[in-house]
């Protein structure tokens, strides 16, 4: 079974572009098949390789950034061993709020299901967690 991304859903580019995907669907296909069903499943696979095409371009973009920061950030820890200043501790404390974002925004994009991934795989107490997590989004499932 697969679900529209609620995480992914929140970031406003993605909605457009997930909405303009529908529009254009249905202005294309509408009066195409015999029956409403066979349009709604075919809607259903054209919508969910868009979702996770546009998924896939978001989640590569926020890895390459958070590789970029973390190349810099060693750049800047050897700099700061080779010669100890504080514009240096300063960027590297730029450097650190920015990867935080970055890492943030991933969350955010992936929600609870990917908390609720990382929990499920440690001890019992975590498998507790990530069912309760998991919970809220039973209702979310597209059959």
């Amino acid at each position: 079974m697969w679900r529209l991304p609620s995480g992914a859903l929140r970031d406003k580019v993605f909605r457009e572009e997930v909405r303009e995907a529908i529009r254009l669907f249905f202005a294309e296909n509408r009066g195409s098949v015999g029956s409403p069903g066979t349009l709604w499943e075919a809607f259903k696979v054209v919508i969910r390789g868009v979702c996770l095409s546009k998924q896939h371009g978001i989640v590569k973009a926020l890895r390459r950034e958070m590789a970029d920061i973390e190349r810099r950030l060693g750049e800047l820890e050897r700099r700061l061993a080779a010669t100890w200043s504080s514009e240096v501790l300063a960027e590297i404390r730029r450097e650190v709020s920015l990867h935080e974002e970055a890492s943030l925004r991933e969350v955010c994009f992936f929600g609870r299901h990917a908390q609720a991934r990382r929990y499920g795989e440690g001890e019992k107490a975590g498998r507790t967690l990530a069912g309760l997590l998991r919970r809220p989004w039973a209702s979310n499932y597209v059959t």
